[in-house]
């Protein structure tokens, strides 16, 4: 019985992980789609738009799996209110991750270096 707890422990320890490397690239993918835009490089620019759709995906394939997971298997319901939040707060940053690199796309700001 101990061993079946820990596995579904370490499945949800490693969904949450899988989670949070997608928030972490969808930052970096950010930070580069910007940096293509500053420098006038439309196409890479478009490039990271696309994988950080991409990336948002996946991230909301994995936060709805979590969350599924924390409501049918936690041991701890007092605890699991905070994941859950924690996890939709994540999940906002990727949403604004992409949210802001459409505008950019959109609105083509001009802006001076």
């Amino acid at each position: 019985m101990e061993f079946h707890i820990l596995k579904k422990k370490i499945g949800i320890e490693k969904q949450i992980d899988d989670f949070l490397d997608q928030v972490s690239e969808a930052g970096l993918l950010f930070k580069s789609g910007v940096d293509n835009f500053l420098k006038n490089r439309i196409e890479s620019f478009q490039e990271k738009i696309q994988h950080i759709i991409e990336t948002e995906h996946r991230g909301d394939f994995l936060r709805r799996g979590l969350e599924e997971m924390l409501y049918r298997q936690t041991l701890i319901p007092e605890s699991r209110g905070d994941v859950l939040e924690l996890l939709e707060n994540m999940d906002s940053l990727l949403d604004r991750f992409k949210g802001a690199l459409w505008r950019f796309d959109i609105e083509r700001p001009e802006i001076c270096g």
